[in-house]
């Protein structure tokens, strides 16, 4: 398909404001951390991802740094393409709180692009095109430091090359090219799949849908309608396999079985589901301003646009709702996700093209940059009106009382955490060769210290992850070599990890973090079941009699109702 001079200059426009958005995304982003973590904890997963960041600095073989990165990512089966980021903008954007959002805002370029140019398309108004994306940064989750684009969990990237895959469609739809479109959302699909692993399941029953339904409708206005509809779908395959094909068919078992066995939050009920996960898309994914926003938009273009909409587009009004609903309907009716913010990230896209551009309209009533009707007018004020309301709503934010106070509960956290990290430093061995490995029989709570440790103090540590969270966990490890050669096997049978921990403990943990007394409910939050519970009372007690291997050198209060005691490992001095 040629492309004309006039597509060319919109091209550049479109990439030269998508920039220009991406940019601000990434300052804003990069101030929300900074102005975060002065007071508060490492929360959540966002430390998980940091210390997995750390942990390529150990992989592979000495050598340069592209070498340690390529390592890495090859084994890595949930977001290798994140991994791969950090041999573009070096080693030391790993120790940094904000070395990933270079890789999270390259994202957000594309999905800002693909939106701007599906709405363009569509409205036949550049100043709305270039106006109306603004609107989605009053969602809170563009400002969650826990487990939004702040963040460093992999799923808003994800979500944004998922987006640009669905607004490609839609674009492409419109030029009445289906192929060349699907081929380009396929291979968006495979980013998206590169960055967070299930993207593509939700691709199949999403996007590919969509993609169905354009060419069906293509192929009734073509002499050769079985071909054209082939060959969408072939081009939409394509463009996912030659960039995600090895990825999904090398680490789709492994995937597959980490979910029959830990997938703990899927298939709950639906009240359960709509209770949690479905409140957070709403309270925390989204928030009032937007969704007043949102609301007022749609209203706004239906009342000024619904007179020159194109007609009978029936496959386009399909696939909008579809677009718009299908994800939410899969998250929370079907598979049933409980309490998990991070798959509401997926539902955005489609709420947006739906709130913003409902349908399209006809092309002999093309505008582009001219102010000759209504709707050129009012979209040039919005232009100025939503970049301000949306500065002024992440002003608002950034300098709210809940943002720059933490809680009493948080305050204990993060003073607990500065102290552990302080006590496991000091007593950290400097006669090794390698960095150190850390543990705890609560919580993977190695992830909070190491970076914490790594920041404060420039030591280098790494998680031995040994001993696990969850039963389910334990299970898993059932799949390892018993050799050891990728970590320690377990087998999920509680007198058999019995026998196995201790050995295992003194064979690969230098510095061992414990909870003396799992059995406070303060440590409910910290001890996920009754197994772990079990398995870290017995690894208490026998830490405690074990003066041969393991020498106490500290204790510490903690929130959790109980000491902390602080082993190192007399045997790998």
């Amino acid at each position: 398909m040629l492309i004309t001079v006039g597509t060319r200059n919109r091209l550049g426009l479109i990439a030269v404001w998508s920039a220009l958005m991406a940019t601000v995304l990434f300052l804003a982003a990069v101030h929300v951390n900074v102005v975060f973590y002065r007071s508060w904890p490492l929360i959540g997963d966002t430390a998980s991802y940091w210390l997995r960041d750390l942990s390529i600095l150990d992989s592979g073989p000495p050598g340069r740094w592209l070498t340690h990165v390529l390592h890495f990512a090859r084994d890595n089966a949930r977001d290798p393409l994140r991994t791969l980021s950090y041999a573009v903008v070096g080693q030391n954007n790993t120790l940094s709180v904000n070395g990933h959002l270079y890789f999270s805002c390259f994202a957000a370029f594309f999905f800002l692009a693909s939106l701007c140019a599906c709405i363009w398309v569509r409205t036949q108004s550049a100043f709305y095109a270039f106006a109306a994306p603004w609107a989605i940064f009053l969602a809170f989750c563009f400002w969650d430091p826990k487990y939004g684009l702040p963040s460093r969990l992999p799923d808003m990237p994800a979500s944004f090359f998922f987006g640009a895959s669905l607004f490609t469609l839609f674009v492409r739809r419109s030029d009445g090219s289906n192929t060349a479109g699907s081929f380009v959302a396929g291979a968006f699909l495979g980013l998206a799949t590169l960055t967070r692993f299930h993207a593509f399941m939700y691709g199949a029953l999403v996007i590919a849908p969509i993609v169905t339904m354009f060419a069906f409708e293509r192929s009734l206005k073509t002499e050769r309608p079985i071909r054209q509809f082939l060959l969408s779908h072939i081009s939409f395959v394509a463009g996912l396999g030659i960039v995600a094909g090895y990825f999904i068919v090398r680490f789709l078992p492994e995937v597959l079985y980490f979910y029959s066995v830990a997938g703990y939050g899927l298939n709950q009920t639906v009240a359960a589901a709509l209770a949690t996960t479905g409140k957070k898309l709403i309270l925390y994914t989204m928030g009032v301003p937007i969704i007043g926003s949102l609301a007022l938009l749609l209203l706004a273009y239906i009342s000024m646009q619904r007179t020159i909409r194109q007609k009978r587009d029936i496959a386009d009004y399909i696939a909008t709702v579809w677009a718009a609903l299908s994800c939410i309907v899969l998250v929370l009716f079907i598979l049933r996700v409980e309490d998990d913010i991070s798959q509401t990230f997926y539902m955005l896209p489609g709420l947006f093209l739906l709130s913003l551009a409902p349908f399209r309209v006809s092309t002999a009533h093309q505008s582009y940059l001219t102010l000759q009707k209504p709707f050129s007018r009012f979209a040039l004020g919005l232009t100025f009106i939503l970049p301000t309301f949306s500065i002024a709503s992440y002003a608002v934010y950034i300098n709210s009382e809940a943002f720059l106070y933490p809680r009493p509960q948080a305050q204990r956290l993060y003073e607990f955490n500065r102290r552990l990290t302080d006590l496991v430093v000091a007593n950290l061995p400097s006669t090794i060769s390698q960095a150190p490995f850390l543990d705890s029989n609560f919580d993977y709570y190695a992830r909070f210290v190491i970076p914490t440790a790594q920041l404060a103090f420039n030591r280098h540590a790494r998680f031995a992850n040994v001993f696990q969270i969850r039963q389910s966990q334990w299970q898993l490890r059932r799949g390892l070599p018993q050799d050891g050669s990728r970590g320690q096997w377990f087998s999920g049978v509680l007198d058999k990890d019995r026998e196995l921990i201790m050995p295992a403990l003194a064979k690969s943990v230098n510095v061992f973090m414990t909870l003396v007394d799992v059995d406070n409910p303060l440590a409910n939050d910290v001890v996920k079941d009754d197994y772990t519970r079990e398995l870290a009372r017995y690894v208490a007690r026998q830490m405690a009699d074990d003066t041969t291997t393991w020498e106490l050198r500290g204790r510490l209060s903690s929130p959790f109702g109980s000491e902390v005691a602080v082993y190192v490992n007399k045997t790998l001095q």
